[in-house]
């Protein structure tokens, strides 16, 4: 199996063959498509510089001084948050792909943290704007295919990552809402029905 990920377009192909990323999937349970799409266009181009700095951070390849100072308070606010969880990442920016829903997608980091000094998995969603209700639906959707492709050696079914939101701020502050609801993965499998039932009929 070769997966591929067009970042131009934002696109995931398997073999060759285009499936549908998460977003793309969650796209109808978004508050996105309500937002004007010139600010949301600037959000995006944040965002984007944002995890590029959080990435190379969680890879200890970032050199601070090169950080454009309109994101130096997000990596701030990051750092204060693996400082205060005692999170590890693991793996970061990693694409995945579940074979048996047939979906695909990009998770933003997957590591350990020991909140109550018991280490766990965890996966947190790296975000710069509003919280947003797709994106519990969007972390377990990750989870699942995560747990297929066996990115980690002890990452079982049986023991879930703890997923949760870190909702990073300019001001070097963040806020972490943990998803804990047992409907997050059902709902991103009704998401999924719905979107291939829109495909099939040319409803996209």
């Amino acid at each position: 199996m070769r997966l591929t990920f067009d970042e131009v377009n934002h696109h995931y192909y398997v073999d060759g063959q285009r499936v549908p990323s998460v977003t793309e999937i969650l796209g109808d349970l978004s508050t996105v498509k309500r937002l004007d799409p010139s600010w949301l266009a600037a959000a995006r181009e944040r965002g984007q510089l944002v995890h590029k700095v959080v990435e190379l951070h969680n890879q200890n390849d970032l050199d601070e001084s090169s950080v454009d100072p309109s994101v130096a308070g997000y990596l701030k606010a990051w750092k204060r948050f693996c400082s205060d969880l005692m999170f590890k990442p693991l793996v970061t920016e990693r694409v995945v792909y579940s074979q048996r829903w047939g979906f695909a997608g990009k998770l933003d980091v997957l590591g350990v943290w020991q909140p109550n000094r018991w280490r766990r998995f965890c996966l947190p969603e790296v975000k710069t704007g509003a919280k947003d209700p797709a994106h519990a639906p969007q972390t377990a959707a990750y989870v699942q295919a995560a747990v297929e492709m066996e990115i980690l050696d002890d990452l079982r079914p049986k023991d879930l990552p703890q997923r949760c939101g870190v909702y990073l701020d300019a001001s070097g502050y963040y806020n972490c809402d943990r998803f804990s609801d047992p409907q997050d993965w059902p709902t991103f499998v009704a998401a999924l029905t719905c979107w291939k039932f829109k495909q099939r009929h040319g409803l996209l």
